[in-house]
């Protein structure tokens, strides 16, 4: 040993005293020792108290005084002073108690035992370091426990008595510490119930030497009152044996509180989140990570495939201004998270391709420092069709005003140029000149025709309405409209199509109307689809119809479609796409239609056409026949008698030409189309000649083709309004006499007519 240690021999026999202290001395490592002796109780404390001793060596019965005295005395001056006590008159039951009352060591003076005594004192002294710096950290740890907020017990086994309670335990169970440390552990439980469940917890625990034990259990306060806890118990081993459980303590009676508040909370957020009419969206920054059953019906597809996309993935490339979604809604994004709400209408997008109007509300919230966004999305889209069908109203009673007044000067104007021609009539005494009048007059009828569309829209009359079977006007219609051009036309016709009660005339208007926007938006070449259906609707199920039975029409182009940004502006009057166009056909059509109890919509796709649907009202009543188009029937002539068949769909045109084949003496069998001319020359092989309007040079080849396809021998006169070379050079080829280019002389068709007819 460094240090020379200083030993205190309590003993009164001299010989012992000077054996004991060669025996040391003859060790190296005690040959420096300082040896000090006593012999009464007032010796050892002021040895001990004025000099640094090591270790006492003690016997048993010293001139009548205790060695227990002796060690009592020790340590209650030094209760780390190690002692060992050697005697040779001593009991095995003094010897014990001793120990017991802070001896470390024993011994006798027996002659082996004393030659032991360096290795004694040795371990003794190492002992009792180890002993001190165990009871240092145990204090140590001790004032820890006492200080965390949570409990700590610390109970012996097997007697289940408690060791030790912090501070945080002693409160939270209302108990002192000296009413609580060595307490059996039955005071704390709520009933022997609960007492059971525990000390069964802890057998099972011990038997299969789990280190770990958790559960939730009520306690029991010193007042009764019961509280709910979260028990963490720690097993502790000592040479494979369980000797303690030390049990960590939490009241959890308020976190429990909190817990099933905020699980109410959570619940009641779930069930407005998942059962709101609104779509509601959890965005961060750009990206949606959260969404309800409501955003799944407004979208039209499921949950995963709405998270982790953008807005922009539900969204037109523009917007109802013709913005770019993109750039506003990252505007409105930035905004939102800048912490400024935003409220905006937004066109959507859905799965399949529908668009819908919304009205948008984005808020900002903040969860754990990280920012996030919740939208608010309502389908506005019946609210706003019904609030631009209004306004689309209102711009037609303007409308109307506009046009009384138009129609009103017009009209004025016209009575008086034809009351002149009148004039004229009667003092003109040329033939020539009088046709040439009468063909002013007709074209001031036309004129007539004209304002009365305008003054259709500007003032309720009189329907001259019949009971009708439409079809019929129908296919008359796009017949003549499409002939003389690229246009496919397919009908499709159902079999129990409604009669209706309408204005035949008005109605006529209506479809001639639809079918030529139909026709000019696919540029004269496309295929234009016709049909009828009887319908049966409930109220408001189409706009503001009663629900009842209906005639629906539908107009089917395979066209480019209407732009998005010009949709809402369709019904507007005086608002065309077209360099020539009024803006007056549209407004007028559905004016007139809802003034028939009906209504007019469409529906279109950029690229792929347009279809308009007009719903009537039925007159209750429907046709079964075959709709088959009734052919031109041609009266049995004498056979002298030359027989022309006139193919013109311009019915100005085709009324000169007739003229001027009846002036040549021919009768003329008329069609306005190209089906019904065909029909026509088929069923009569013996007419005499074919006068045939061939159409735009786009269309001639065509044409001139399917004629030559139907006939052989008759005589076929050209007339266009355009040359074509390559059918001029070669007409034979083409299956034509002779080639017209209007206007054409009386005397050039008269020339022509004798020589290839007459």
């Amino acid at each position: 040993m460094k240090n020379p240690l200083s030993i205190l021999i309590v003993d009164n026999n001299s010989q012992d005293i000077e054996f004991i202290e060669q025996t040391l001395k003859k060790d190296k490592r005690y040959k420096n020792s300082i040896f000090y002796t006593a012999k009464t109780l007032l010796e050892i404390e002021e040895l001990i108290s004025n000099n640094k001793i090591d270790i006492v060596l003690t016997d048993l019965e010293i001139n009548g005084l205790s060695g227990i005295d002796v060690i009592k005395a020790i340590k209650k001056h030094n209760q780390w002073l190690p002692i060992i006590v050697v005697t040779g008159t001593g009991s095995e039951e003094l010897a014990v108690k001793s120990l017991k009352i802070g001896a470390i060591n024993y011994t006798t003076k027996k002659t082996e035992n004393i030659k032991q005594l360096p290795v004694l004192i040795k371990n003794t002294i190492e002992f009792m370091k180890i002993k001190r710096k165990e009871k240092e950290m145990e204090h140590y740890f001790k004032q820890i426990a006492n200080n965390i907020p949570i409990g700590i017990i610390d109970i012996r086994l097997p007697e289940k008595k408690i060791t030790f309670a912090n501070n945080q335990a002693i409160k939270m169970l209302g108990y002192n510490k000296r009413e609580f440390s060595g307490k059996s552990i039955d005071i704390i439980f709520k009933n022997r119930e609960n007492l059971l469940i525990y000390t069964g917890k802890i057998k099972e625990m011990v038997e299969k030497k789990r280190k770990k034990l958790q559960l939730t259990i009520t306690l029991k306060r010193k007042d009764g009152t019961l509280f709910t806890a979260e028990m963490l118990s720690v097993l502790q081993l000592k040479d494979n044996n369980a000797t303690n459980i030390l049990n960590i303590v939490n009241d959890v009676t308020k976190e429990i509180k909190n817990r099933e508040k905020i699980k109410w909370e959570r619940n009641k957020f779930l069930s407005l989140f998942n059962n709101s009419f609104d779509a509601i969206f959890i965005l961060e920054k750009e990206i949606f990570v959260d969404c309800n059953r409501a955003a799944e019906e407004l979208f039209e597809c499921k949950k995963d495939e709405i998270i982790g996309k953008s807005p922009l993935d539900f969204s037109p490339e523009k917007q109802e201004n013709n913005r770019n979604s993109n750039e506003l809604a990252k505007g409105y994004i930035a905004k939102a998270l800048y912490g400024k709400p935003q409220r905006f209408m937004w066109i959507h997008r859905t799965k399949t391709g529908k668009e819908k109007i919304c009205e948008v509300s984005l808020n900002r919230f903040k969860v754990e420092k990280k920012y996030f966004l919740t939208a608010f999305v309502r389908d506005a889209t019946e609210r706003e069709n019904f609030n631009k069908k209004f306004e689309l109203l209102a711009k037609l009673e303007a409308l109307n005003i506009v046009s009384a007044g138009i129609a009103h000067d017009f009209n004025n104007i016209l009575t008086a140029i034809a009351s002149k021609i009148d004039l004229a009539l009667k003092s003109s005494v040329s033939e020539q000149t009088i046709n040439h009048l009468i063909r002013a007059l007709r074209s001031i009828e036309n004129a007539k025709a004209l304002a009365q569309k305008l003054l259709n829209t500007s003032k309720e009359r009189e329907f001259n309405k019949e009971e009708i079977d439409l079809t019929k006007d129908l296919i008359e219609s796009a017949r003549f409209m499409v002939s003389g051009k690229g246009i496919k036309l397919k009908f499709e016709i159902a079999d129990n199509t409604p009669l209706v009660q309408v204005d035949r005339v008005q109605i006529s208007e209506v479809i001639e109307n639809i079918v030529l926007n139909a026709i000019q938006s696919m540029d004269n070449r496309g295929e234009l689809t016709i049909g009828t259906k009887k319908v049966l609707l409930g109220n408001n199920e189409v706009d503001n119809l009663q629900k009842g039975e209906y005639l629906k029409i539908y107009i089917k182009d395979n066209g480019p479609g209407i732009p998005a940004s010009i949709r809402d502006r369709v019904f507007d009057p005086f608002f065309t796409t077209k360099k020539d166009g009024t803006g007056l056909g549209l407004p007028t059509s559905l004016n007139i239609v809802k003034k028939h109890g009906g209504w007019i919509e469409f529906e279109t796709e950029e690229g792929k056409g347009t279809t308009f649907f007009i719903y009537l009202p039925s007159a209750g009543k429907s046709i079964q026949k075959d709709r088959t188009e009734e052919k031109e029937k041609v009266k049995k002539t004498k056979q002298t008698e030359k027989k022309v068949v006139l193919i013109e769909p311009v019915k100005e045109v085709r009324e000169t030409f007739k003229e001027f084949l009846l002036y040549s003496g021919i009768k003329v069998i008329e069609a306005d189309n190209y089906y019904d001319g065909f029909e026509i020359i088929k069923e009569n092989p013996q007419i005499d000649g074919i006068v045939i309007n061939i159409g735009t040079a786009k269309e001639q080849k065509e044409i001139c083709n399917r004629l030559k396809s139907i006939n052989k021998k008759i005589p076929v006169i050209a007339a266009t309004t355009e040359h074509n070379d390559e059918i001029e050079s070669d007409l034979s080829k083409y299956g034509i006499d002779a080639y017209l280019v209007k206007p054409v002389p009386l005397l050039t068709f008269i020339s022509v007519i004798k020589k290839f007819i007459d």
